[in-house]
């Protein structure tokens, strides 16, 4: 993803890339970026709990939501069934959704059942969103939670 403006962050290619957070350093930063003098070597690449937490933020911000199977397949189950239990409370009080492949909700109860063994989550849970607009209304704090699974 690009990120466009002040204390901005984008990552391409599995490199992080921030931009200045005052509007001073930022404006030095875009004249020297026109000119052809940014200094890359200040890329940092990102560890896998990052890049977890960013597919985090990024699928709940939208309402299609977090692919759980993608995100298993690429960050694993031991990160996958926390979160999705950490959510249970949530999906109770209609904050977070959970949906099958047909785009079916899931009750907290069938959520609760689907963590406890790894092939009934991948094959039971597609998306994880957030409600509209109750969930998205508390988004910030509910991708906190995702967060304070991810890393602790």
């Amino acid at each position: 993803f690009y990120g466009f403006g002040i204390g901005s962050a984008s990552y391409v290619r599995g490199v992080r890339f921030s931009r200045p957070r005052r509007m001073g350093e930022y404006k030095a930063y875009v004249q020297n970026l026109e000119k052809g003098l940014v200094n890359d070597s200040k890329r940092s690449d990102v560890d896998l709990k990052d890049r977890a937490m960013d597919v985090v933020m990024l699928s709940l911000r939208t309402a299609r939501g977090l692919d759980v199977k993608y995100f298993m397949q690429s960050f694993g189950a031991s990160m996958a069934m926390p979160l999705c239990r950490a959510y249970i409370p949530y999906v109770e009080s209609g904050h977070v959704l959970c949906l099958n492949e047909e785009r079916e909700l899931i009750s907290a109860d069938e959520l609760s059942s689907l963590i406890l063994v790894e092939d009934k989550l991948e094959k039971g849970l597609a998306f994880i969103r957030l409600s509209d607009p109750e969930g998205f209304l508390l988004s910030n704090e509910l991708i906190s939670v995702a967060f304070g699974v991810i890393a602790p």
